[in-house]
């Protein structure tokens, strides 16, 4: 008698899992977004920079003031795996890994340095906004009344 409790409430158990947690809302995701900037050089446009660095937020950073800008800076999230910078004038890109949730508009800002860690200015603010493309579930129970 006991195993077949057992058996009873494990298929009850399954059979909640299956019809209600498919109900808890998700937001769809995106794997990645990639990003892509011209070179600059090392010295102005002559050379080859050393670094990059990147960042990126939910928050469209504050570029009014150097101090607004350095404080959304020191608050967003710092991309890994830079590439090395190539030439002046020379296209690169960087796909930055996610997830990124869908109807969310995500803010990005890239600078360069030297070999002496002297930093160019912030770049502009790119921004992606990332569309849910996913549709709602079909309905499976329409019936007349």
């Amino acid at each position: 008698m006991k195993t077949w409790l057992g058996i009873v409430g494990a298929v009850v158990g399954l059979l909640f899992i299956l019809l209600f947690v498919p109900l808890i809302p998700v937001h769809a995701q995106v794997p990645s977004i990639t990003l892509d900037w011209t070179a600059p050089g090392d010295d102005g446009n002559v050379g080859t920079a050393s670094t990059y660095e990147m960042r990126w937020s939910t928050s469209k950073p504050d570029t009014t003031t150097l101090a607004a800008m350095e404080n959304w800076w020191s608050t967003a999230t710092a991309v890994s795996a830079m590439p090395a910078p190539l030439p002046s004038g020379t296209t690169q890109s960087k796909t930055v890994p996610g997830p990124f949730v869908t109807g969310t508009t995500y803010y990005f800002v890239i600078k360069a340095c030297d070999e002496v860690a002297n930093c160019s200015a912030y770049s502009n603010v790119a921004s992606k906004f990332v569309p849910d493309t996913l549709p709602p579930s079909r309905i499976i129970d329409l019936r007349p009344r």
